[in-house]
């Protein structure tokens, strides 16, 4: 009687990670590309660090910050 109902919650189981992984879609590569091309399609207001200097208004510290390249990915750790 045990064997039938470990089979039977094995099945089951089985059955359900099925049903889980039919529901997830892919995500299409032409769609990324979309979300990528409206992103920087959008306008925003400048900022305070335009370019890449951080002013410190405790002590008068500058600092600047600039990325010279830039590749777009998977963005994993290695």
């Amino acid at each position: 009687m045990k064997r039938v109902a470990a089979w039977q919650c094995r099945v089951a189981t089985a059955l359900a990670l099925c049903v889980v992984a039919g529901s997830v879609s892919a995500v299409e590569p032409y769609q990324e590309y979309r979300k990528l091309i409206e992103s920087a399609q959008n306008l925003t207001a400048l900022k305070d660090d335009l370019f890449g200097e951080s002013v410190s208004l405790y002590n008068g510290k500058t600092e600047f910050a600039v990325t010279d390249v830039s590749l777009p990915g998977n963005n994993a750790e290695l």
